[in-house]
């Protein structure tokens, strides 16, 4: 775990020395800028919950289902204090809030589980770009919701309130 976070900071470090040495100012003439295209994906559905300007954005997921999740994802205090001023700076920085992305797909996250998951993908949401935050696994057949650690590559079981767990195996299968 130590080696990881090493290596991870060395790559920070040399990234960072390596942009510096660069002046922004002045580039090459042989490198040409050209316009930014925005990219999108194509989606199912964009519902937004009663709650604060959240954006959910589902893919092949039944609405009731991902109403269901991000009602459970928001129970558990370590989404809400990830996302504690977010939404705020967001905005305050011209951006539209925060947004999420809920895909149903196979385990990709070594859950001791056999079947799909859902993935919840937390990010900000910018007129010209999306900045994922987080990412949270839910399996409906452990019941068990876990955050995803990117620096440590591994995911962690986080508690929410369970009482929604009986309306998500009836409406997310």
């Amino acid at each position: 775990m130590k080696k990881n976070l090493l290596i991870a900071t060395l790559f920070t470090t040399l990234l960072i020395t390596s942009c510096k040495k660069d002046n922004p100012d002045t580039m090459p003439e042989d490198i040409t800028v050209q316009d930014t295209v925005q990219v999108t994906k194509e989606v199912d559905s964009v519902v937004t919950p009663n709650q604060g300007t959240t954006q959910v954005i589902e893919t092949g997921v039944p609405d009731a289902c991902h109403e269901l999740l991000i009602k459970m994802l928001e129970t558990s205090k370590q989404y809400q204090k990830d996302i504690k001023g977010v939404e705020a700076a967001v905005k305050k920085n011209g951006g539209k809030g925060i947004g999420i992305t809920i895909e149903f797909l196979d385990n990709e996250y070594n859950i001791p589980t056999q079947n799909k998951i859902f993935r919840l993908e937390v990010f900000e949401n910018h007129p010209d770009r999306i900045i994922k935050l987080n990412t949270y696994v839910f399996s409906p057949d452990t019941k068990k919701l876990y955050k995803k650690d990117f620096i440590l590559d591994e995911v962690s079981q986080i508690d929410f309130n369970q009482k929604k767990l009986p309306e998500i195996k009836l409406y997310c299968k």
